[in-house]
Order: C-alpha cells, then sequence, then structure tokens
C-alpha cells in the first residue's frame, strides 16, 4: 500500500465512522465515501435527519480521528438543512 500522509485516509477506513458537529450533535455515520471525478471525496452520511453529503474539504472537516472512530465537522451555511 501508499504511505498515507498524516490528513489522509482509505476509503475504508472512515466507513462506519461517527459524524459529530464541533457542538456535539450527532449527525451519523458514513456509509459511503463518493469520489467525483475532478473533485473532493463527499462522505455520504446516513442519521436520524436522513442522509447527509459532506464535502471533504477543510473548511468543514474539523478532525477526523480513526482511532476513536469520529469526524468532527464545522457544519458551513446550507451545508444542513436547518442552518
Amino acid at each position: 500500500a501508499i504511505p498515507l500522509e498524516p490528513d489522509e485516509f482509505y476509503t475504508y477506513q472512515v466507513i462506519g465512522l461517527e459524524v459529530q458537529t464541533e457542538s456535539g450533535d450527532v449527525l451519523g455515520e458514513i456509509v459511503e465515501v463518493l469520489e467525483p471525478p475532478g473533485a473532493n471525496e463527499i462522505f455520504v452520511v446516513h442519521g436520524a435527519r436522513g442522509e447527509i453529503l459532506i464535502p471533504v474539504i477543510a473548511d468543514v472537516i474539523r478532525h477526523l480521528d480513526l482511532d476513536s472512530g469520529v469526524v468532527i465537522i464545522n457544519p458551513i451555511p446550507g451545508l444542513l438543512r436547518d442552518n
């Protein structure tokens, strides 16, 4: 396998991780990673709010901890239906 940089991950490593906002709201778990050509990856998250698409960009992904199984996000305006 190709060595990864500290902020990189393999797709299989993030499936099942819990996604939370910076304020601690649990949004659900990552069920799929979309990899559109020429664009950033997108985490497909399923939870109580239904399906949420989370772009894998620095402004949104604040912390991804494979050991604890949690991704912390900053939900930029328009990302969640209620903000």
